[in-house]
């Protein structure tokens, strides 16, 4: 048997481990097949669970290219090109909880989220996406931060401090660190 979600179709993202090294998780997309995070044993590469997001508006824009992140209590963390945060069951693949970006009212900008997310020491993660928003979550119940600044505006980002705007694109492509 393959470790590969379905015949012929490949992996597009980079890939994690559990914390205990027993599971190995990965995403892919491009191919209608394939628009899911899998997990596979790492002894024998079988696969032990498939996550493919249903009842979403992103039907065919669940690309994962983002790494995996696994949190201190197993929960994996995947972001889609649907602009959706998936909190999965690191041991079954079980959706925990969902966050959706908002859509773009100009339609300039797709909502997709391409980079992984960063955990915190207290028990959050910092997620951001094309909209350019920075937000935080709690990891356990997806509950959004929002007091000491939270979320970070595209708009306060692109200004500096006095107010004159910096950039144009409020894109972020790039993955949150935590100090």
């Amino acid at each position: 048997r393959t470790p590969v979600p379905s015949e012929g179709a490949s992996f597009t993202g980079s890939p994690s481990l559990s914390l205990d090294g027993a599971l190995l998780y990965v995403g892919c997309g491009w191919d209608a097949d394939c628009e899911a995070v899998t997990a596979l044993n790492t002894r024998s590469g079988h696969k032990v669970w498939r996550f493919a997001p249903s009842g979403t508006y992103a039907a065919n824009m669940h690309t994962f290219w983002a790494k995996p992140t696994v949190a201190d209590n197993g929960t994996v963390l995947v972001c889609d090109f649907g602009g959706y945060l998936f909190a999965l069951d690191g041991e079954t693949g079980d959706e925990r909880w969902r966050f959706v970006e908002a859509h773009d009212p100009t339609g300039d900008y797709a909502n997709e989220a391409w980079s992984s997310v960063a955990l915190t020491n207290d028990g959050h993660l910092i997620f951001t996406s094309n909209l350019g928003w920075i937000r935080k979550f709690r990891v356990s119940d997806g509950a959004q931060v929002r007091q000491g600044g939270w979320p970070i505006d595209p708009k306060l980002r692109a200004n500096d401090s006095v107010g004159r705007p910096q950039q144009r694109d409020p894109i972020i492509f790039s993955a949150p660190i935590v100090d």
